[in-house]
């Protein structure tokens, strides 16, 4: 290794600096190591021909990757059948007759004869609340007539001696042996005994009213069943204190016949135009998802009932129950039938939603997509490439529409989805950078 004559270098002042990479110390001199040198040369070389290679691989892959795919179409045929237009609604069963059974005097229960599922029989005792203090009460009321038909002999008694009196005073005037005077004066009294006499009569007729009051409340604790039906709801037990005041407490509820039923139904403003009273009715409820049940429209009320600004009408179904599957307040999902026609030539919705010329969707995360409407015309895929043809719609039941007229054909291909072609762009909202001040 050759000694280097100008070495160790030295800056401007004369003081020896400090040796790079690339140099050692041989004793007192500083020597180039070349060889080190030319592995960091390799190194760097290396890193740029990868860094070139990736960037290619990237360019190539954009490239690869963005190109369109080709246009095709998805079609689907035009068929003949029946189709259907209905609204749908939800409501809740209930029994034809429902009778909610209470009590008109409070009291303590003190028996119930009638339980769950039970049937009765009109007038058939349900429960009796505790009778002593209305018997009390009854027997008071009997004694205050008695009372005031006693106090009736005492005025008659009255009346009669009066009457006695004014006879005597009567005969003495016209005797000139009484004067004017005392003869006024029996007279006077004679009438007052007799309307004492009424007085007491009439006290007689309010205590036997308010005896037979009595009789009626002491009559009321025990609670009979008002029609034939089945025990739905029992809301009392013994020793259960019933208090009636304006309203009278629910201790029964009794279904007339649970083989046949109701559905109330809520039918929104926008559809009730379309319902007519004996109109057909389909509905299924969650607990025999399988099974559809039949119905005919009974009644279409005029009262609104408004829940957050939301408008709807009572619609009544009738139903026949007769394996009593259905039960008293199950949920209903109604399909009514509001028009029907037979052997119709039908199109997808989807084909006239179709439209070749709308540009590609964008997926905006910012807004929410927009439905299209559907459109009176569709596209039929002739040679390859989607032909405009205009339709006259008709009844639609949400998949399919009607077509009353047009140069449609059953059987001939029309598109309704393109795949393919430009690819949508993604728009990102950006948001403005915020600096803290």
């Amino acid at each position: 290794m050759s000694k280097l004559s100008n070495w160790p270098p030295h800056d401007s002042e004369g003081v020896e600096a400090t040796p790079s990479v690339g140099y050692y110390t041989d004793g007192s001199n500083t020597v180039l190591d070349v060889g080190l040198i030319k592995t960091m040369l390799r190194v760097m070389l290396a890193i740029l021909v990868l860094g070139l290679l990736g960037v290619g691989a990237y360019a190539g892959f954009v490239t690869w990757t963005d190109r369109d795919p080709p246009i095709a179409y998805k079609t689907a045929p035009v068929v003949r059948g029946d189709i259907v237009s209905t609204v749908t609604a939800t409501g809740n069963l209930e029994p034809l007759v429902k009778v909610l059974v209470g009590s008109q005097v409070s009291g303590t229960v003190t028996k119930w004869y009638a339980d769950f599922n039970q049937t009765v029989e009109q007038g058939f005792v349900l429960a009796e609340l505790d009778k002593d203090r209305f018997k009390a009460t009854l027997d008071q009321r009997v004694a205050a007539a008695k009372a005031a038909k006693a106090r009736v002999e005492v005025a008659k008694a009255a009346l009669a001696d009066a009457t006695l009196k004014r006879n005597h005073a009567e005969k003495n005037f016209g005797r000139d042996a009484a004067t004017e005077l005392e003869f006024a004066e029996a007279k006077v009294a004679e009438d007052q005994a007799q309307a004492s006499a009424h007085a007491t009569e009439a006290e007689v007729e309010r205590a036997e009213a308010e005896a037979r009051l009595a009789a009626v409340d002491l009559d009321k604790t025990v609670i009979r069943s008002p029609i034939k039906g089945v025990v739905i709801s029992r809301s009392v037990d013994e020793g259960q204190t019933v208090a009636a005041s304006l309203t009278a407490p629910t201790l029964f509820t009794i279904a007339n016949d649970l083989t046949k039923m109701q559905v109330n139904a809520a039918v929104s403003e926008t559809d009730i135009g379309r319902i007519r009273e004996g109109g057909p009715a389909e509905f299924r409820v969650d607990a025999y998802p399988e099974r559809r049940f039949h119905g005919v429209i009974s009644q279409v009320r005029y009262a609104e009932t408004i829940v957050e600004n939301v408008v709807t009408y009572t619609t009544l179904i009738y139903v026949d129950n007769p394996d009593l599957a259905l039960r008293p307040g199950m949920t209903a999902t109604i399909s009514f039938e509001v028009a029907r026609v037979q052997n119709a030539l039908l199109v997808p919705n989807a084909a006239m939603r179709y439209n070749p010329d709308a540009p590609p969707p964008q997926t905006d995360f910012g807004r929410p997509a927009k439905a299209v409407r559907p459109q009176p015309r569709v596209f039929r895929l002739e040679n390859g490439k989607p032909a405009q043809v205009s339709i006259e719609p008709g009844l639609t039941d949400g998949s399919f529409t009607e077509v009353r007229s047009g140069e449609l054909r059953e059987g001939d291909s029309v598109v309704i989805e393109q795949t393919g072609g430009p690819r949508p762009r993604m728009n990102v909202p950006t948001r403005t950078p915020r600096f803290m001040g």
